[in-house]
This record gives structure tokens, C-alpha cells and sequence, in this order.
């Protein structure tokens, strides 16, 4: 009679993997998206994160709540706060005064453009879907170019280049400025 070692044996078993964690599903990232607190919450991102990580953050985020591969009905919705929080923290100047505003108490949720609100109530999108589109095309773009993408993040912008291609996006004028 072979005996089956446990779930909590496996699992505490140094020479066995952990289990990767699960992804969200369409519905999950799209209500963590629009449920975030803050731009750093829309991305995932600590305060205090890099650049390059936000970036690939934006990306990876992008990728879960795009229009075209979410068919959860907010997904754009969704798709567009990530780009807004994007715009804001992938500009130097807007993500500095964004985070005194931050610092200063501010309520951390879009009103419009870089502004919190200080209502604490989330105002309706000010970024069209266009213009996320193009901000996606072009992070991507930049990204991309940049190379040293590994592992998971490569599959992420691998799929980010043919979501953006998909739309017709290539990233240019407005779009360009948004990559950072």
C-alpha cells in the first residue's frame, strides 16, 4: 500500500516548486483596475518604483484589461485608467507632483489629467480610447525597442506588440510623448 504524502507535505518540500499563483481572471483585473485607489494601485506599483518597472507594469496591465482580449464590459473603461495612470507616472514632472499632491493628502483618484480629486469620487475617464490605444501602441513600441525583455515579461510584450499592431497603433505624435 503506497502512501500519498500530503498537500502540506508537497508544499513545504524545498525541493518542489511553488505553485505559481493564479492570474486574475478577465473580471478580477478589470475590477482591481477600476477599483484602485491611486495610479500606483491601477499599475500595481509601489511609490517608490523605477521607471522601467512602471513601464513593464503599465504593459503587463494593459495586456489584462485590453479591449481586444477581456471581454468583460469594462474592459476599455479599465484599459483607459491604466493609461491615464501611465500618462501621469511615466512623466517625470506630472509623476512629482503627483505624488506631493499625494503626500499633501490628495485623494490619489484621477479627476482630470494628473489631478486627483479631492473629492475622493472617480471622475469619468478624460483620456479617450484612441488615445490609450496610442499611449499602449507606443510604450510597447519603446519597450520593445529597449530589449532585455525575459520570461514572462517578453510573453507580455510580445502579446502588448500584437494587440498594438491589431489596432493599426504604431505610437506616434501624442502617443510618443506618453511612452516617455
Amino acid at each position: 500500500d503506497a502512501r500519498r504524502p500530503s498537500q502540506t507535505t508537497l508544499a513545504s518540500d524545498p525541493r518542489k516548486p511553488s505553485p505559481t499563483p493564479a492570474r486574475p481572471t478577465a473580471m478580477d483585473a478589470v475590477k482591481s483596475v477600476l477599483g484602485a485607489r491611486d495610479h500606483y494601485s491601477v499599475l500595481g506599483a509601489p511609490r517608490d518604483a523605477a521607471a522601467a518597472d512602471l513601464r513593464q507594469r503599465f504593459l503587463r496591465t494593459s495586456v489584462r484589461v485590453h479591449p481586444d482580449k477581456n471581454d468583460h464590459p469594462q474592459a476599455t473603461d479599465a484599459f483607459r485608467r491604466v493609461a491615464e495612470a501611465w500618462e501621469v507616472l511615466g512623466d517625470t514632472d506630472k509623476r512629482r507632483r503627483y505624488d506631493t499632491d499625494l503626500r499633501r493628502g490628495g485623494g490619489g483618484l484621477p479627476g482630470s489629467g494628473d489631478c486627483p480629486s479631492s473629492s475622493g469620487q472617480r471622475a469619468e475617464s478624460s483620456m479617450s480610447a484612441e488615445a490609450a490605444f496610442a499611449a499602449f501602441a507606443a510604450a510597447a513600441t519603446a519597450a520593445f525597442a529597449s530589449g532585455g525583455a525575459s520570461g514572462e515579461f517578453a510573453e507580455v510584450l510580445l502579446a502588448a506588440q500584437a494587440l498594438a499592431h491589431s489596432r493599426g497603433g504604431g505610437g506616434g505624435g501624442e502617443a510618443q510623448m506618453i511612452a516617455g
